[in-house]
């Protein structure tokens, strides 16, 4: 779970990074790797907060 966790947190800065360098589609490859990874943290029966 932790090991998640930390991958989220991981793709949330990569994510950061690639949409101030406007690049826009690793920006969103981010995305959609962070979903995944929140759903796999609710199929755990975890809650992910969401970014503000």
């Amino acid at each position: 779970m932790t090991a998640i966790l930390k991958l989220i947190s991981e793709t949330e800065s990569w994510r950061t990074f690639h949409k101030s360098r406007s690049n826009h589609i690793e920006a969103a490859a981010c995305a959609i790797r962070l979903k995944a990874l929140r759903d796999a943290m609710a199929a755990c029966g975890q809650p992910v907060d969401k970014p503000r």
